[in-house]
C-alpha cells in the first residue's frame, strides 16, 4: 500500500457551508481531505480519495435579493434549491402492529450517510419515502436509504440473519447495526407449572402465558383484550391495607389496576390459563 506523509494532507470537517461536490455542485457535509496541492476530496482516507470537492464561490447563507441575483437563481433553479437549508433527519423506530404479527413480518427502514460506512440510523416509512423519491425536504444526496423485511415469527434469528447477510454487499456492516436479531419477537404458548410467575398481589400463577415486549402476561398469545401481566419471583405484594399512597400517582393507579385484575383472575382462572 502506498504511503502518503501526513505533511501532504489534512483531514478536516465542514458543516456544509464551505464545499460542494465538483461533479454535481451539491453541498457537502462531513469529513474531507485537503491536500498540499490545494485540492479537496470527500472522506478521511487519503488513499481512497475519489470524490473531488471544490469551494463555494458564493455566500450561500445569504442568497441576496438584487436583480442580478434573482435572474441567476431563475436560470440556475436546481443549484439554488439544492443549497437551501434542509431539515435534519429524525431517527425513528417503527413498531409492528397486530396485523404485522399475524402476517409474520414487517418492514423496517434505515439510512446511511454516503461518505461514512458505519453511520446508520433507523427511520420510519414516511422519511424513507421522502428520501427515495428525492423530495426537497431532506438532502437526499447525502444519504442512502434502505429497507429490510423483518421476521416476527418462526426462527426469527436465523431468518433475519440471512436477510441481513444479503444486504451486506450494498450496506456493509448492516448486520452490526441490527444487532438484536430477535427484536419484536413474541414468545407464545409458554407454560408454567408454578414457582415461577405471580400476579401483582403475590398469588402464584400456573398455566399458559406469553411474553410481550419483555413482560410475561396471562394467556397463550397476546390479544387486544385486557389481560393481566405477571411478575417473576415472589410477586410484589402480599398485603396492602393502605392504598392512598398509590392512588396519588399515575404509576400507582396502574399498579393497583394490575392488582385488581390479578385478584379477579385468581377467582376466574380456568385450567388453560385464560382469563374469562
Amino acid at each position: 500500500m502506498a504511503y502518503l506523509p501526513k505533511s501532504k494532507y489534512s483531514v478536516l470537517n465542514t458543516p456544509g457551508n464551505k464545499l460542494v461536490v465538483k461533479s454535481t455542485k451539491q453541498p457537502y457535509i462531513g469529513d474531507y481531505i485537503e491536500f498540499s496541492n490545494g485540492k479537496y476530496y470527500a472522506g478521511n482516507n487519503p488513499l481512497n480519495a475519489n470524490i473531488e470537492l471544490v469551494e463555494l464561490e458564493t455566500d450561500f447563507n445569504n442568497f441576496g435579493s438584487s436583480k442580478n441575483t434573482r435572474i441567476y437563481h431563475i436560470l440556475n433553479k436546481n443549484i439554488h434549491n439544492s443549497l437551501k437549508p434542509k431539515e435534519d433527519i429524525p431517527p425513528s423506530r417503527q413498531t409492528p402492529t397486530e396485523q404485522d404479527y399475524q402476517r409474520g413480518y414487517f418492514n423496517r427502514y434505515f439510512l446511511r450517510r454516503v461518505n461514512q460506512q458505519m453511520s446508520f440510523i433507523e427511520i420510519n416509512s414516511e422519511t424513507y419515502n421522502e428520501l427515495a423519491s428525492q423530495k426537497e425536504k431532506y438532502d437526499y444526496n447525502l444519504y442512502q436509504p434502505g429497507a429490510i423485511i423483518w421476521a416476527l415469527t418462526g426462527n426469527v434469528i436465523a431468518i433475519n440473519n440471512k436477510t441481513l447477510r444479503t444486504l451486506e454487499s450494498i450496506f456493509p456492516l448492516i448486520s452490526q447495526f441490527f444487532a438484536v436479531k430477535n427484536l419484536w419477537e413474541r414468545q407464545q404458548g409458554l407454560v408454567t407449572q408454578g414457582g415461577e410467575l405471580y400476579y401483582a398481589n403475590g398469588v402464584e400463577y400456573t398455566g399458559f402465558y406469553h411474553i410481550h415486549e419483555d413482560i410475561p402476561m396471562v394467556g397463550i398469545k397476546h390479544t387486544e383484550e385486557p389481560h393481566p401481566r405477571l411478575y417473576y419471583g415472589g410477586g410484589i405484594r402480599r398485603d396492602i391495607s393502605e392504598t392512598s399512597f398509590f392512588e396519588d400517582t399515575q404509576s400507582g393507579k396502574e399498579f393497583l389496576d394490575d392488582i385488581n385484575i390479578g385478584e379477579k383472575e385468581e377467582t376466574t382462572q380456568n385450567p388453560g390459563g385464560y382469563s374469562k
